[in-house]
């Protein structure tokens, strides 16, 4: 299915944290439990089966990629030391780290990426997100610490695809023994492991104690599942929250008028758009869909309703991200232009139709 997107806003992260003491800003605190209130729960705790962020915020606690980003969005080493592409950009070696160990207690290898990577394209797996590893044309093992992965044709952004959330590796002992049950019990190796899981209620991490990397200072992460925006807000302001996200564009002025909480806002990938599909009526006429770009007013929006968190965008993509195109501007908030559109296309007196909304 084709779409054509209007793109009317590109929210910047934000979230709020209860500010420390000063004191306790000095020297990062050993121990202790970090309450992170959420408004869903997670989904599920398989890679390859996350849809949706609130979920990515546990799975990736658990899991690791072979490469990720920094904070300065630079792709460097995780799973993977190194890397090498070969000279017809097809093929991409990586050198694994020696050493480390899935939560189940078996070892990460070579194995454990082949598996993973087939496992996720696997008809049998039915993971809807098979299209992530769509590039991949086949991985092979060259000895317990090295894979050779060989894409479908040249593609730059490979190894911007490998930081997905749904490439991170799993342990296959855990993977073929649990089966779609995985999901509730997974293992992979990152600094936290699965605790506990309440449906509902929370998600409970503990500290793996044999991560490979630099032990994690908290002893336990909860994820609490706190539906309403206002509740969130409370439990962060009475000290029974640590940190909340997704947070109320109401209530931020309350919130940044608190000396007892911090507002952090970063820019995000995240972006806000109307998918139309081209291919049905009346959005196969090139001339609706303007009228639907026209017909709306993205600065509003971003003043409005988001109380300026967020910027305008012209392309599904994000500034953010690396490699996308800087400089395009939305279409103008033109309601006479957006009638006369629909007028000639047939709809002087507009028209109705469904639409689906999707949490991401």
């Amino acid at each position: 299915m084709q779409r054509a997107f209007v793109i009317f806003t590109l929210f910047s992260i934000l979230f709020v944290i209860a500010s420390p003491s000063k004191g306790e800003q000095d020297s990062p605190k050993v121990g202790g439990t970090l309450i992170y209130a959420t408004g869903t729960d997670a989904l599920t705790l398989d890679p390859q089966f996350v849809t949706d962020v609130p979920t990515s915020r546990a799975v990736m606690q658990i899991h690791e990629t072979l490469v990720k980003y920094d904070l300065d969005m630079n792709i460097v080493p995780c799973l993977a030391e190194a890397w090498e592409v070969s000279s017809d950009q097809l093929t991409w070696t990586f050198r694994l780290r020696k050493g480390v160990k899935f939560q189940d207690g078996t070892p990460f290898n070579a194995e454990a990426v082949k598996y993973t990577f087939d496992r996720i394209v696997d008809p049998a797996t039915a993971s809807p997100r098979k299209s992530s590893a769509g590039m991949i044309k086949g991985v092979k093992i060259v000895d317990e610490y090295t894979v050779a992965i060989t894409t479908l044709k040249p593609f730059g952004p490979f190894l911007a695809q490998l930081t997905a959330y749904n490439l991170a590796i799993l342990s296959p002992t855990q993977a073929k023994k649990l089966g779609k049950k995985y999901a509730q019990n997974p293992a992979g190796t990152g600094p936290f492991k699965l605790e506990s899981w309440a449906p509902g209620e929370k998600v409970v991490l503990a500290r793996n104690e044999e991560y490979w990397g630099k032990k994690a200072y908290l002893d336990k992460v909860v994820f609490k599942v706190v539906p309403e925006d206002a509740t969130r807000v409370m439990l962060l302001l009475s000290g029974e929250a640590d940190v909340i996200a997704s947070v109320p564009t109401v209530l931020l002025d309350k919130l940044q008028q608190s000396k007892d909480v911090k507002v952090v806002r970063e820019k995000g990938f995240r972006t806000i758009y109307i998918g139309l599909n081209n291919k049905v009526k009346p959005f196969d006429d090139i001339r609706v869909r303007k009228a639907v770009s026209h017909a709306i007013h993205p600065e509003a929006i971003v003043q409005g309703v988001l109380k300026g968190v967020g910027t305008l965008g012209g392309s599904f993509e994000s500034p953010a991200i690396p490699g996308a195109i800087q400089g395009l501007k939305p279409y103008p908030y033109d309601p006479a232009r957006a009638k006369k559109l629909l007028a000639e296309a047939g709809y002087p007196n507009g028209f109705t139709t469904s639409s689906a909304r999707r949490a991401i």
